[in-house]
């Protein structure tokens, strides 16, 4: 029995990729441009994230809290950790009694730091 083959060119025409691969393309390019936008504004895709996952807290989170939290497209969670503090270093966020990062300011109210709210506000009118 004798049976042929088509040589392999290692290129596949447009209409024939695997749908995993041009979902990954897409999702690339998605992040790249969500990245562009908050560079635009000094923060990064993991500070981001932190903040809005702090934010969301009624109170706040600890850093072992940030540790078991799933985070997304394979960032490490030491990464967010960091990007948390780094947060905290702009004034962003607060520390609060607890040791917890929290959007808590003066007075406990829940809120942002002014600055926080102002880089918060710039980063949800990017494009």
């Amino acid at each position: 029995m004798t049976t042929t083959s088509t040589p392999r060119t290692g290129t596949i025409e447009l209409n024939q990729r695997p749908i995993a691969l041009v979902a990954w393309r897409a999702t690339e390019a998605i992040l790249r441009h969500s990245q562009a936008a908050l560079a635009r504004i000094d923060t990064s895709r993991p500070q981001w994230w932190a903040l809005n996952n702090i934010v969301r807290a009624e109170h706040g989170l600890t850093r072992e809290e940030i540790r078991a939290l799933v985070v997304p497209y394979g960032m490490d969670t030491q990464v967010m950790v960091h990007a948390a503090d780094a947060l905290v270093h702009r004034n962003w966020l607060a520390i609060g009694t607890d040791g917890g990062l929290t959007s808590v300011h003066t007075g406990g109210r829940p809120g942002l730091t002014p600055l926080g709210r102002n880089g918060s506000s710039r980063a949800a009118d990017q494009p």
